[in-house]
């Protein structure tokens, strides 16, 4: 709160707590949840102009288009892009079928590995600070095709922040049972096999690597170094002093968004997890990225799953077992 001429002005956030009333069964959550999304996916369809879609094939996306192609009399037009060169990253299958299921007007183009490089010196020419996310380029690449198309698409970022949708959620989880029995793992880390992304076996020994440096004693570090790309002391031996302090910086305000976390969900982990990344990962590197990378092409992407709504509704699922209809066979501890 704060006092200008004589006024008193009040600062508070645009979201209120609390959340909504916790769902008593499986069944509530489930017609509450259809609903909100509904009605989200039909404001975000609001538009003077056509609205597309991205469509990956991933849950998030599919659940958007399957619910904004009900919405509207003709068929949805969504777009994707294709790495035939990496398998492993190449989602175009999938967002083939969901379309196919739906009906939606699909269209994909094929990126090619000399495509993608010469597209990252277009995309870096539009950055005015650093930006570690490389799928910013996927985001670029798509954009670009979808606006030649439309003005306005849909996506379907955010899920994974409410709805527990990322693996380190998991791994967080993994880590606080492994850690007494950490000295049976610490060889693996040392295992001469190198991390290649672009294969599933290096992939593999990538998320295996990345589950042993969360075997930390302090929760905050686990959070931390599963949020991060790679190890802080790696990120910070590579950095110049003044960097190194920013990097300092960052991880103390993190810290405190941690803490406040903490403060509102003290006895379930799950959802102080996602608080946190809702405050923190998804406002500072996914809709950063997207709202960057949209708008090199004049592209409006607009987020459903991010509305108010569906926040308050999705923090006030649980996120362990305290609730009576929660499914056992799901619980990450």
């Amino acid at each position: 709160m704060g006092v200008r001429e004589g006024k008193v002005v009040e600062l508070r956030s645009y979201v209120e707590w609390p959340w909504e009333p916790a769902p008593s069964s499986i069944e509530e959550a489930v017609e509450r949840l259809e609903e909100t999304l509904k009605d989200s996916v039909r404001a975000h369809l609001i538009s003077d102009v056509p609205v597309g879609a991205f469509l990956s094939g991933g849950l998030d996306s599919s659940l958007v288009c399957a619910l904004a192609q009900r919405e509207l009399s003709g068929p949805l037009r969504t777009f994707t892009i294709a790495f035939p060169e990496w398998p492993t990253y190449d989602e175009a299958r999938y967002a083939r079928e969901v379309a196919g299921y739906l009906g939606t007007q699909h269209e994909e183009i094929p990126v090619t590995a000399r495509e993608a490089r010469k597209f990252l010196w277009e995309v870096l020419e539009h950055l005015d600070e650093p930006f570690a996310d490389s799928s910013l380029v996927n985001v670029g690449l798509i954009s670009k095709l979808a606006r030649r198309r439309v003005k306005v698409v849909l996506s379907g970022d955010g899920g994974d922040e409410f709805f527990a949708g990322y693996n380190k959620y998991q791994g967080l989880a993994l880590a606080e049972r492994f850690y007494p029995w950490r000295w049976l793992f610490a060889p693996v880390r040392f295992l001469p096999f190198p991390e290649r992304r672009g294969s599933r076996v290096g992939e593999r020994l990538r998320q295996v690597r990345k589950l042993l440096r969360l075997l930390h004693p302090e929760a905050f570090e686990r959070y931390l170094r599963a949020t991060m790309a790679t190890e802080p002391e790696t990120v910070g031996g590579l950095l110049r002093d003044d960097f190194s302090g920013r990097l300092s910086i960052c991880s103390k305000a993190l810290y405190r968004v941690w803490k406040e976390a903490k403060k509102r969900y003290p006895e379930d982990r799950v959802n102080a997890w996602l608080w946190a990344d809702a405050r923190w990962v998804l406002p500072y590197d996914m809709l950063h990225k997207v709202d960057t990378a949209s708008m090199r092409y004049s592209l409006e992407v607009r987020v459903p799953l991010v509305d108010v709504k569906v926040a308050q509704l999705a923090f006030s699922f649980p996120g362990g077992v305290e609730a009576s209809w929660y499914e056992p066979e799901v619980d990450l501890a």
